[in-house]
């Protein structure tokens, strides 16, 4: 291979010297965004100043379960040696290898030049050694390895930078009161993660980071035509982490999107459709459509036998190869030969698509049908919801059959002591070269389900059991009646409009029945609601002048309109974010909205318009139910406290439009009435600043309140933070929100506890043992029931945190989310703080269930999503905005900020 080409077909092209920053790759079906660190090579933050366990829970069933979880068995005295690598190829020095081949020249390195030493690569710029390495020199040194399938020549400097004593992480776990200040064990943590990440490389053809994929675990997605689009892979991920007494790996399946291999006229003609291409040139869209999807692609060219050219795409020719010519041989004689007759005259190979457009690229134009696609591309994009379907289908097991992957999954990345590395470059390394071992089963943990709300309660007093059932299939519900109850605060619907912008699949002659069965539901709901001031239907495609109307409509007969409710295809159609970027933005459309889908309006039931109705009464300011104040903490409900949900998100992969941060927080004492702040910041930054968010929300709260009093204390819910950034926030965040309160009034000092909520992590739990009636503290198929928390045994001893599985898993495997206490002012028994977090996930007031997170934070999130929408227009001109609801206050005193006043919750 060669990064240098004589004989493509060339002209002469400026150098780009730029490249676009790596993404992560999707996982499990979301829609993944990447989630970058809060500051690159930023120290690791002292644990001391963390909130202490004050103890363990006590409060519910007992019961053991086993989770994915494996100790690690470690040689205490081992000292191991940190190497800091650099690597650059030798004719692009400023460009930066790609994992795989940064991986393939450190194994030359080793077998080459430091005698097959016991020394993990990250695959980035960390190396760790059991010893010291004599061929390194004290100073550092730099070596030349040629990585000859490639015609490369790559330059490592690799330099000792520091001792990581693993007697650090023994007295570290060995301290069980916890009251002192406890070292910091970042460093023998990623130490070990690395040495964990190294071991199953040899293995699997494809991997990226800790995730591993094998080609015999794959399904194709497929275009109308019949052609490969994309390449979904099943894999595992490996990492590790405090656990307990000690430190263990976490093992788990994983999911990737892949591009497919082969030949890129094949990829070609997925893309558009279509199963052969016709005589005549590609039209300006096809070409464009074609350079859309190939972007970020890696190419592969055989020049000659033996002679490979790997090169990234960049675009596509407008100019087929029977057209485009090039400037050939000596420029002073004026000489040009299109692609088509270079190939035919110096290659003797006729193209059979002369009429195709050419891949531009910097050495020259190559015909697509004599390039193939380099093998196990991830893929960097946002999964299409035929891709998500696939995905779900393939990661979507019971729990029991996921257990089982895991287990199997230890002898298959090398974990077992009787694995064996077939890979001659690794046959150096092994657990036991490094002291290191991993027990055979995974680790058995105590988990106690808490007891259920009693009741949840409506209007006039009235209240409905909360049930424990289970359904068909054998998973546990808990669920509560609606349909028939009163709201706690029903709020009366006397002027709402109706759009149906779906016409060709919801047509107009169901309207009627829709306005009816809504009306019905919202009745029963007590909103006593009148018919629609205004009935239209789309059909010019001018929806923001349609919307205007109906709303003005509204407005002349009732003088305002409560709620817009607008019918559109499905999830996919992009009439959603166009309905709700006028009536959150424009001021003459200012107004809440409630979307319905026509494809489920066409199989609707009772149960259906009872939901959308929980939606219009709380968007337009009324509740739907509360629990009692018996099943709330006291401590929380015996002085004013504001519970709080705080999310940010980033822009998808390949997108760098400022990032958009959401609050939620409570205005009541049931917890149950919610008001919102938005803010868009930095693109990609994960530091929220809580100062103006926290000002605009105590304000907020202030306006609100009986007595018009500040609270006394502050629960927040913080997500959007992976685990190793945790320990930052109370330095970098957690104070803003004293400043704020100082600003709102001097002197003023609130109560603050604060919880990290991460649901991205690893960590899985299953019921496994047997019982008369199903499996212990689980459901028929071995999911854990609602209320089930684990607060040791697989938490970190150092830290304050808990896992908690809110909801019932319909499909699949349940995912707990972990919860990290980070300052606890409020000084809750651990039992209250669980207790309230769980009751939080009843008080989702679109869903009569617990759901997996608690409530504020889902309303943050749905914050973010609303806000990305109202602030497009921003972001083209401005990296700040707010939008803020349901109340009175000012954000801040930004000028930057922006505010949306809107009675209720808009994000419900």
């Amino acid at each position: 291979m060669s990064s240098r080409v004589s004989d493509l077909p060339r002209i002469p092209k400026k150098r780009r010297t730029d490249r676009p920053q790596d993404q992560m790759d999707v996982e499990t079906g979301a829609s993944s965004s990447s989630a970058p660190s809060m500051a690159p090579g930023a120290p690791s933050a002292p644990t001391m100043g963390l909130a202490r366990r004050p103890g363990y829970g006590a409060r519910g069933r007992l019961v053991h379960i086993l989770t994915n979880v494996f100790p690690i068995t470690i040689d205490y005295t081992r000292v191991f040696h940190q190497y800091d690598v650099t690597m650059s190829n030798a004719s692009k020095p400023d460009s930066r290898l790609p994992e795989l081949l940064a991986v393939q020249a450190f194994n030359m390195l080793r077998i080459q030049h430091l005698n097959r030493a016991a020394i993990a690569y990250d695959g980035n710029k960390i190396a760790i050694a059991n010893e010291v390495v004599p061929e390194i020199p004290p100073g550092g040194g730099e070596f030349n390895i040629a990585i000859t399938d490639r015609k490369m020549n790559v330059t490592i400097r690799i330099v000792r930078a520091a001792a990581i004593d693993m007697r650090i992480v023994q007295d570290r776990m060995s301290r069980a009161d916890h009251t002192q200040p406890i070292a910091i064990i970042t460093d023998q943590v990623k130490a070990i993660s690395i040495i964990f990440r190294e071991l199953p490389r040899g293995s699997f053809p494809a991997y990226r980071g800790n995730k591993y994929f094998r080609d015999s675990e794959s399904k194709d997605v497929r275009s109308r035509s019949g052609g490969v689009l994309t390449v979904i892979k099943q894999g595992l991920s490996l990492s590790t982490r405090p656990a307990g007494p000690g430190l263990a790996v976490v093992i788990k399946d994983t999911v990737a999107l892949f591009r497919p291999k082969g030949r890129l006229l094949d990829y070609m003609k997925a893309i558009l459709d279509i199963h052969d291409f016709q005589a005549g040139p590609l039209s300006a869209s096809q070409i464009a459509r074609l350079t859309t999807h190939c972007r970020g692609l890696k190419l592969v060219y055989q020049v000659k036998p033996g002679k490979v050219f790997i090169f990234p795409f960049k675009k596509f020719t407008q100019a087929s190869a029977r057209t485009l010519d090039f400037p050939f041989g000596n420029p002073d004689d004026g000489i040009r030969k299109t692609v088509f007759n270079y190939f035919l005259e110096d290659k003797q190979i006729r193209l059979a698509h002369p009429d195709l457009p050419c891949i531009d690229h910097t050495k020259g134009f190559l015909p697509p049908e004599r390039v193939m696609l380099q093998e196990n591309q991830i893929l960097v994009r946002r999964a299409s919801p035929t891709e998500i379907q696939e995905i779900l289908r393939m990661s979507t097991h019971d729990p029991k059959v996921k257990y089982d992957v895991i287990v199997r999954g230890k002898d298959i990345l090398g974990l077992s002591s009787s694995s064996a590395n077939t890979s001659q470059t690794q046959a150096s390394l092994s657990m036991s070269n490094f002291g290191l071992g991993v027990d055979n089963e995974p680790k058995e943990v105590q988990c106690r389900v808490l007891p259920l709300p009693s009741t949840v309660i409506f209007g006039d007093g009235r209240s409905e059991s909360v049930g424990l059932s289970y359904t068909r299939n054998k998973s546990a519900a808990v669920t509560w009646r609606t349909g028939s109850q009163r709201a706690f605060v029903p709020e009366k619907l006397t002027s709402w409009a109706l759009i149906n912008a779906s016409p060709r699949v919801y047509p107009d002659n169901k309207r009627d029945e829709t306005v009816h069965s809504l009306m019905g539901a919202m009745t029963r709901f007590g909103m006593e609601p009148r018919g629609p001031s205004s009935v239209a239907t789309l059909t010019s495609g001018a929806l923001e002048e349609e919307l205007k109307e109906a709303i003005i409509a509204a407005r002349r007969t009732q003088g305002k309109c409560q709620i817009l409710v607008v019918i559109i295809p499905d999830k996919q159609s992009p009439l959603y974010g166009q309905v709700k970027n006028v009536t959150l933005s424009d001021p003459l459309a200012l107004c809440q909205t409630q979307i319905l889908l026509a494809d489920k309006l066409n199989r609707a039931n009772n149960t259906y318009y009872a939901n959308v109705a929980l939606k219009i009464n709380s968007k337009i300011g009324g509740q739907n139910w509360v629990l009692s104040p018996q099943e709330l903490p006291a401590l929380c409900y015996n002085a004013p406290t504001m519970i709080v949900g705080l999310s940010i998100s980033h822009a998808p992969p390949g997108k760098n439009s400022p990032s958009v941060v959401g609050l939620a927080h409570s205005t009541d004492r049931n917890f149950s009435r919610y008001s919102a702040i938005a803010m868009g910041q930095e693109a990609r930054r994960n530091a929220i600043n809580h100062e103006p968010l926290f000002v605009g929300a105590l304000r907020q709260f202030q306006a609100e309140s009986v007595g018009n009093v500040l609270p006394q204390r502050i629960v927040v819910y913080r997500k959007g933070v992976s685990e190793a950034e945790v320990p930052l926030l109370l330095f970098d965040e957690v104070p803003g929100i004293d400043r704020a309160a100082e600003t709102v009034q001097p002197g003023y000092r609130p109560e603050i506890t604060y919880l990290v909520a991460n649901k991205q992590q690893s960590v899985r739990f299953f019921a496994t043992k047997m019982g008369p009636h199903g499996f212990v503290g689980g459901d028929g198929r071995g999911n854990l029931l609602p209320g089930s928390v684990v607060d040791q045994d697989v938490t970190d001893p150092a830290l304050y945190d808990f896992f908690l599985i809110s909801h019932a898993g319909a499909l699949g495997t349940s995912k707990p989310t972990h919860y990290t206490v980070l300052r606890d002012d409020i000084n809750m028994a651990p039992d209250d703080l669980y207790d309230l977090t769980f009751k939080l996930c009843f008080l989702y007031t679109s869903t009569p269930k617990p759901v997996s997170k608690t409530a504020p934070l889902f309303y943050a999130e749905r914050i973010n999503l609303l806000a990305r929408h109202q602030f497009q227009s921003d972001f083209v001109d401005s990296d700040a905005a707010s939008v803020v609801s349901g109340g009175s206050g000012s954000a801040a005193s930004s000028s930057t900020f922006r505010e949306i006043r809107l009675p209720g919750m808009f994000f419900a």
